[in-house]
């Protein structure tokens, strides 16, 4: 668990730079950040910078996840099936938005993908 909340934090960093200080993402922030990616879906997006923020940490820790064997993502579905599916979970728990994202994009994608048992 650990080593994915730290190559997160790491492309994080690196694609935000001193923006984020060292507070942590909370899903409610991600969930905004990817409100902004969906508006570029549509070309309407108003902040580049969140887009980019929001693709490559939610892409981030699913690509973590996969190469860990915890989640099982099918090579049909496409990234931007990947970030619809975690900005859906966290709409739908808004309640635990104030948590740190590293953990609602994590359930939402283990309960999404299950590896199957061997």
């Amino acid at each position: 668990m650990r080593a994915f909340q730290g190559a997160a934090a790491l492309l994080v960093a690196l694609l935000c730079g001193p923006h984020l200080h060292a507070q942590q993402i909370t899903g409610n922030e991600l969930s905004q950040w990817l409100s902004e990616a969906n508006k570029s879906q549509a070309g309407i997006a108003s902040d580049r910078q969140q887009v980019n923020i929001a693709r490559g940490y939610a892409l981030g820790v699913a690509e973590t996840l996969a190469s860990s064997k915890s989640i099982c993502i099918p090579d049909s579905v496409t990234r931007d099936q990947i970030l619809d599916i975690i900005h859906m979970m966290l709409g739908t728990q808004q309640q635990l938005g104030h948590m740190n994202a590293n953990s609602q994009v994590a359930a939402a994608l283990q309960n999404t993908f299950p590896c199957k048992p061997r």
